[in-house]
């Protein structure tokens, strides 16, 4: 059954976060209370905006399943995509909410997506509510930063056909949802050079 429209007993939230949890941090009762009262479920349809290019974000979502992409226009006004967020991490418009200006790209749903989605102000309430989930949530947010270092170094080090690679062994299950312009885009190359690269793999 595609992703998209795939359908399962929705888990909480702090369920979610804690499966990528690394070393021995873990929630307590009272973390799972706080997290869980916070967090609410939200769909978006494809092709739906999460926000544009020039507004302030509001929230800040996790994603439970499907994919959304980052993209804005480059200066021949085309489109150029450059990240994708898939299921277990948190979308990249937290930028915007983080600093409450205008976000300078768009996020857009590739699929259907099930969220979790908690508010600006919510955030700080949350914070200040329990420092325990203040340290996991800025462990959480590490992990965002280090996939950002991941990608840039990937874009130095790794040829495109290299770089495909790494993701079919990363995101196999989810790269089969996104259309071969998005996926050439990501990689700076072309549709037609993406798919020769294809072939060669086949």
């Amino acid at each position: 059954m595609p992703l998209y429209i795939y359908l399962c007993i929705c888990m909480k939230i702090s369920e979610l976060l804690a499966n990528i949890l690394i070393g021995d941090l873990f929630f307590t009762e009272d973390d799972k209370r706080y997290l869980d009262s916070y967090f609410h479920p939200v769909e978006i349809k494809k092709e739906q905006f999460l926000i544009r290019e020039g507004e302030i974000e509001r929230y800040s979502y996790f994603i439970e399943r499907g994919i959304l992409r980052c993209w804005t226009y480059d200066f021949e006004a085309e489109e150029k995509t450059f990240w994708f967020s898939f299921p277990n991490e948190f979308s990249f418009s937290n930028i915007s909410l983080n600093l409450q200006a205008p976000s300078e790209f768009n996020v857009q749903a590739i699929t259907d997506c099930s969220l979790w989605r908690i508010s600006h102000a919510d955030i700080y309430r949350l914070y200040s509510d329990s420092r325990r989930v203040n340290h996991i949530m800025d462990i959480l947010t590490a992990h965002v930063f280090m996939n950002i270092v991941k990608r840039n170094l990937n874009l130095i080090k790794l040829k495109p056909h290299e770089y495909y690679n790494y993701l079919l062994r990363e995101q196999k299950d989810y790269l089969k949802y996104i259309p071969l312009k998005y996926i050439a885009s990501y990689l700076g190359i072309t549709p037609q050079a993406l798919s020769r690269i294809r072939r060669r793999i086949t």
